[in-house]
């Protein structure tokens, strides 16, 4: 880049500014709440049941997943989640 683009481009950079600031420059201050001034509302309760999922089912449907995958990143999920799996499912047929 020669000095002549160089300067160029400096000054398209500045008018950019320049003229970003200005946007705002009209605006006032205390135009209304601001999200630090909302209150925290509280969710509501649903009374809905969760489904019930069958582990059984759920772990087959991992191991087909780690079957056709050849991401070694999804690879590394599906078998943390199929670790997990199998705890749940030992404690569920300890109690």
């Amino acid at each position: 880049m020669n000095v002549r683009g160089g300067v160029k481009l400096v000054g398209v950079t500045l008018l950019s500014i320049s003229l970003l600031s200005a946007c705002g420059a009209g605006q006032r201050r205390d135009a209304g709440p601001t999200l630090a001034s909302l209150k925290p509302r509280p969710l509501p309760a649903s009374a809905r049941e969760l489904p019930s999922a069958d582990i059984e089912r759920v772990i087959k449907q991992y191991h087909g997943v780690l079957d056709v995958s050849v991401d070694p990143d999804t690879r590394i999920n599906v078998q943390r989640r199929l670790a997990g799996l199998e705890m749940l499912r030992g404690e569920q047929r300890q109690i």
